[in-house]
């Protein structure tokens, strides 16, 4: 976190940072408990215990989207947050992005799932997993399209996170 006061951002700029950075952490703790849920699912005496149907494959769409999707994205935003200093919005947008990820947490224990697993990213057939996906990738996009700030050729840092938001 020294790092990040060093870039000279203020109180504000610097906690939006943070939350996004926990966020993404969030992410990757919640993908290890579906981790554990996946071998749980396909253990002798325990998989009798989980009521839902297919569980394996339904913790394997979370665990798979929470580790790639959403941490990916996360991170993403902690750069594109100290790329851009602007806090327009930010604290909407990224309310919604915790929004999303709650959504996609959930969605497995609210009845039988529907796996999709042949997509780039795979999904639940379930509309409050849709809602959930839809809703962080909104506030993604948001985030990245209130990014105003153009690149500078004498910082060669700000101008790589740049292309990466493009």
């Amino acid at each position: 976190m020294n790092q990040l006061n060093q870039l000279q951002l203020n109180d504000q700029q610097l906690n939006n940072t943070q939350q996004w950075l926990k966020l993404g952490v969030t992410a990757l703790a919640g993908s290890g408990l579906f981790a554990i849920l996946l071998v749980a699912s396909r253990t002798p005496g325990v998989q009798e215990i989980i009521p839902w149907i297919d569980f394996f494959r339904t913790a394997l769409v979370v665990h798979v989207d929470l580790s790639v999707l959403v941490w990916f994205l996360a991170f993403g935003a902690v750069l594109w947050r100290i790329h851009d200093q602007s806090l327009f919005l930010k604290n909407i947008i990224l309310g919604a992005a915790w929004l999303g990820l709650v959504l996609i947490c959930v969605t497995p224990f609210t009845g039988d799932s529907q796996p999709v697993m042949n997509n780039y990213v795979p999904v639940l057939r379930r509309p409050m997993f849709f809602a959930g996906l839809g809703i962080f990738t909104i506030a993604i996009l948001l985030h990245t399209l209130s990014i105003r700030k153009p690149p500078s050729m004498e910082q060669p840092a700000n101008l790589a996170i740049w292309t990466g938001v493009v």
